[in-house]
């Protein structure tokens, strides 16, 4: 499943690709912090029209 998170500080959408049967509350909270958001080491280049960067967290 592919998540949209928007970024105020940065003006841009991630788009974060999740594996739904290893989604809980330790991972949604961790998207939602503004660490990893920052963290431009996870991000890929997107093809993707509804965001602007990637992270694939399938093997989180």
């Amino acid at each position: 499943m592919r998540l949209y998170f928007r970024s105020p500080e940065r003006d841009r959408t991630h788009g974060v690709d999740v594996l739904i049967s290893h989604t809980g509350p330790g991972l949604l909270g961790s998207l939602v912090s503004p660490a990893f958001l920052a963290n431009e080491y996870l991000h890929q280049p997107s093809d993707d029209p509804h965001c602007d960067v990637l992270v694939d967290l399938t093997d989180y």
